[in-house]
This record gives structure tokens, sequence and C-alpha cells, in this order.
């Protein structure tokens, strides 16, 4: 993400002359960490539902010529959020919906039914279930 904004140099140099030391300026009106995490989700999501449809439409199948980068997002995912994490970040990617295109309610292993609709209604979830786990940017 580019951290660089219009007047990024001369506000710099201001608080620099102030404070009379080197300091570090970045721009983070873009998101907060649940809003970061709800736009990775849905670009993901969208990636998906993108190849889905054109194969569907067209019979082409991108899955070996994304397999690499899907690689490398996955194994991203689960160095940031761990193995348990991924695993419903990826379920609620690709298994959410029924083939009629209602979300399927996610069931833990107690029995317990969770409505997961929205990125942000995962990024909750998370937080909640695995609290030892760190979802912020």
């Amino acid at each position: 993400m580019d951290d660089e904004f219009e007047g990024k140099e001369d506000l710099k140099n201001l608080f620099e002359s102030i404070l009379g030391s080197d300091i570090s300026l970045k721009d983070t009106t873009m998101a907060d960490d649940e809003d970061l995490f709800s736009l990775i989700i849905n670009r993901l999501d969208k990636s998906h539902k993108d190849d889905e449809a054109l194969f569907e439409l067209t019979g082409i199948d991108l899955t070996k010529q994304k397999q690499d980068l899907w690689f490398a997002v996955e194994a991203l995912l689960k160095i940031k959020y761990g193995q348990d994490a991924f695993d419903m970040i990826m379920w609620f990617i690709l298994d959410r919906f029924d083939i009629n295109g209602k979300v399927v309610p996610f069931e833990d292993g107690k029995g317990q039914v969770f409505s997961l609709i929205t990125p942000s209604d995962l990024y909750y979830f998370l937080h909640h279930r695995f609290p030892h786990i760190n979802l912020d940017t």
C-alpha cells in the first residue's frame, strides 16, 4: 500500500522543524484494520466469483493460470492469521453461499450456528473466535 500523499514532504519538514528530530509520516486515512480486512476479503471474493462466472459463461478455467497467485495469497493469509482463521476466511470466500445463492450459516463443532454475511461479520467473528490472533494490520 502506498503511503505517499500530497504535501507529505512539506508536512514532514514542518514537524521535523518543530520537534527537532527526524520523523516518519504515513497516510492512514485509507482504512482502519476492519476496513482493510474487509477490502482484502471483498477483493478475493470478487476474484473468485469472477472466475466462476467466466467459467460458466465461456468454459474458460483459469485455475492453472492463477494457481501460483492463490498459493501465495493463501500462504500470506496463513502466516498473518494462522491456520484456523485461514480456514474460516477460505470458507467465507468459497463456501458461504449455496448453489441457489443463499447464505449458508456456519456451524461450529458445538452446534452453534453463525450467520456471516459480510467481511465485517467475518472480522468480528474471527476476533471473538480466535482472540489470540492479531487481525490488526
